[in-house]
């Protein structure tokens, strides 16, 4: 694959995720959702057949390549999706943070992994730093880092708490 097509499906994956992300934050809750179990956000992902998984998949796939092959040219857009993408997948540990801290404790959360999440976060800020990578790149890994530590303190803190608080909710 040459360096324009590669480009091109970099951008292509980008505007997928950013295509998503503004599904799931901007759906309005009073608007039916054709693939999923209604528009509540709750739902979004709970997908009632495998066919409606594929064709919403597809949908933004297609869209979202449309519009990347219409301003793949454009500076300013590639380098949204690019700083959106690279948000998004910075904030991936913050809704387990935010499920833990309700719930008041970490069980089934596993330490190996969250430890894993970490040495491979460090040594992925490393590597922007060792290659020169744009600012974003060194935010976005010191800020997975911050999470990642915060996962952690919550794994500690939590330690006692075997299952979760009853009265809060899951």
């Amino acid at each position: 694959m040459n360096e324009m097509h590669t480009d091109m499906f970099h951008s292509m994956t980008k505007a997928v995720v950013l295509e998503s992300s503004i599904v799931i934050i901007f759906w309005p809750s009073n608007v039916p959702c054709v693939f999923s179990a209604g528009a509540d956000l709750n739902y979004f992902w709970q997908w009632t057949d495998m066919t409606s998984f594929i064709i919403a998949t597809c949908a933004i796939f297609i869209f979202f390549a449309a519009v990347t092959l219409c301003f793949a040219e454009v500076e300013l857009y590639t380098e949204l999706i690019g700083t959106v993408a690279l948000l998004l997948e910075a904030n991936l540990g913050t809704p387990q943070i935010w499920h833990n801290y309700r719930r008041k404790s970490t069980v089934g959360l596993s330490y190996r992994m969250t430890l894993l999440w970490l040495v491979s976060d460090i040594l992925k800020t490393i590597y922007f730093f060792m290659r020169y990578s744009p600012l974003q790149f060194k935010l976005c890994g010191f800020f997975q880092i911050f999470l990642d530590v915060i996962l952690l303190s919550q794994i500690f803190i939590y330690w006692q708490d075997k299952k979760p608080n009853e009265s809060s909710e899951v």
